[in-house]
């Protein structure tokens, strides 16, 4: 939970993926980022958390969470993509004087 506290804030910005059928990437409208989605923010980090702790197959953490299968693909792809670009920045190495 401290974790989330931290991040939290972030999730506003998150870009979700999402499939588009025969448009381009300029073509998407804002609608596909702002579309409500079936699971919140909270239980989507712990569908993914799930997902990388017990590493169940797609299909049945869509049956736990009683969402489909692609669902839970998109919101996998999307909480990678999401803590990549967030924790990415985030410097691990510690500086010379404290080496």
């Amino acid at each position: 939970m401290a974790f989330w506290t931290l991040m939290e804030p972030a999730t506003s910005r998150m870009v979700r993926a999402t499939r588009v059928r025969g448009a381009s990437a300029s073509a998407v409208s804002e609608e596909a980022f702002s579309r409500p989605t079936k699971l919140v923010p909270i239980d989507e980090f712990f569908l993914f958390l799930n997902y990388l702790s017990t590493a169940c197959i797609q299909r049945e953490l869509g049956h736990r969470f009683n969402i489909h299968r692609t669902t839970v693909s998109r919101i996998i792809i999307t909480w990678a993509n999401f803590l990549y670009c967030l924790l990415g920045s985030v410097c691990t190495w510690m500086t010379p004087e404290k080496i």
